[in-house]
């Protein structure tokens, strides 16, 4: 009896009526009500989705992703972007449906009991935590290398980026990041500004990101670097299963868009601006991943893009090296690309020089915002799980004032 009692507890589920206008299990008290504040509208939910989806992975995943589909790694982006289509159309339905906070969360517990939406939601909040923490920690570290590379002093770095935390007697010793610990403050006082002012803050730094990206595909085009013959050919050098392998790299780029359906009960008119919002945001980042690969891989040879930052390394080895120039140091024996990228002597193109320099601010506005959109999604999972008495009553409860 206690066993069965038990089990039917334990998948007990919300009705659709309930979770819809978010009653909750009776969670009241002061400061507490049915529903958010609704003041997001679909551009601010495109900017999020993004924001959090069209971070650092673009920076970094471009130049190991083309090592094993070549020029082709535009294919695989697509074909990310295609798969992922499937998952964005399920959560576009569900969130119009059900326009309440909690994402996965309070579908999980609609669907198919309360015990499986615990175990979602906690995912869900660890998988924020951890987001949001690496991205502080390696936004960290590209602030600190950006600081030793205008200041030249590197005895300061250490006391930015790596203070002695735990001494370990196994192993390294665990670090604390102070710079990191800055960023998520300061995203943190944003985010009790509300929601609206929140969402503001992203699309400044989203839009900044955009522009970045975007001046990588026009200082390509415009300055003539784009040279299909030996840099596009040949197009798929491994055929399909070096674009499946890149594929399963890149994949973490889109990682991010189904953020957008924790911030729903939030939206005005939900029922139509979510599905902007989510299949909006994948399509544009799929669109972006697409073209600023394509232009980067057509700008200069692979070998010169190098691992950690590749978008750069095109940029930069156009603007030391002629074309020529290039493909005599990959037809030479020891292919020393330093001589077009860190070796410079002096500048072909001085204005992609500058912009170089530019690009490389991005990914630190990418980390910012893979930071701050995670910050922003995890709350709202605590305060849904609160409401249904999942968690402490004291996270049900938020401030009318934002």
């Amino acid at each position: 009896m206690i066993s069965r009692q038990l089990f039917d507890a334990m998948h007990r589920k919300k009705s659709l009526s309930d979770a819809r206008y978010g009653c909750g299990d009776g969670n009241s008290g002061e400061g507490t009500q049915a529903s958010l504040r609704r003041s997001l509208n679909a551009i601010d939910l495109v900017l999020y989705g993004l924001g959090s989806a069209v971070g650092a992975g673009i920076y970094i995943l471009a130049g190991i992703g083309a090592k094993l589909a070549g020029p082709a790694i535009s294919l695989s982006f697509l074909g990310c972007g295609l798969s992922c289509t499937l998952t964005a159309l399920a959560y576009a339905e569900f969130s119009s449906l059900i326009p309440a906070s909690g994402s996965a969360y309070i579908y999980t517990y609609v669907a198919f009991g309360e015990v499986y939406a615990f175990c979602v939601g906690w995912n869900l909040i660890l998988g924020y935590g951890f987001t949001a923490s690496v991205a502080a920690r390696a936004w960290a570290d590209y602030v600190g290398d950006f600081m030793v590379k205008a200041t030249g002093a590197d005895w300061i770095i250490p006391y930015f980026t790596e203070v002695l935390f735990f001494p370990s007697v196994l192993g390294e010793d665990y670090t604390c990041s102070p710079l990191s610990v800055v960023i998520v403050i300061v995203s943190t006082i944003v985010l009790l500004r509300g929601a609206k002012d929140s969402s503001t803050f992203n699309n400044l730094i989203c839009i900044t990101n955009l522009f970045i990206l975007a001046l990588i595909v026009v200082s390509a085009v415009t300055s003539g670097s784009i040279e299909p013959t030996d840099n596009l050919t040949p197009f798929a050098p491994s055929g399909m299963p070096g674009i499946l392998r890149g594929a399963g790299l890149v994949f973490y780029a889109f990682i991010g868009f189904d953020m957008v359906a924790s911030l729903s009960e939030e939206v005005v008119h939900p029922e139509r601006n979510m599905p902007i919002g989510i299949v909006g945001s994948l399509l544009l980042s799929t669109l972006i991943y697409c073209g600023v690969t394509l232009a980067v891989v057509g700008m200069t040879p692979l070998s010169f893009l190098g691992e950690t930052t590749p978008l750069v390394n095109a940029i930069l080895a156009n603007a030391c090296c002629t074309h020529s120039e290039q493909m005599e140091v990959v037809q030479s024996e020891n292919e020393d690309v330093g001589v077009c990228l860190k070796d410079c002597p002096a500048f072909e193109k001085p204005m992609l020089a500058f912009v170089s320099r530019v690009v490389s601010g991005g990914a630190g506005f990418g980390l910012m915002a893979a930071c701050f959109t995670s910050l922003m999604g995890q709350p709202r999972i605590f305060y849904r799980m609160a409401l249904d008495g999942l968690w402490f009553p004291l996270f049900a409860r938020y401030d009318f004032s934002s």
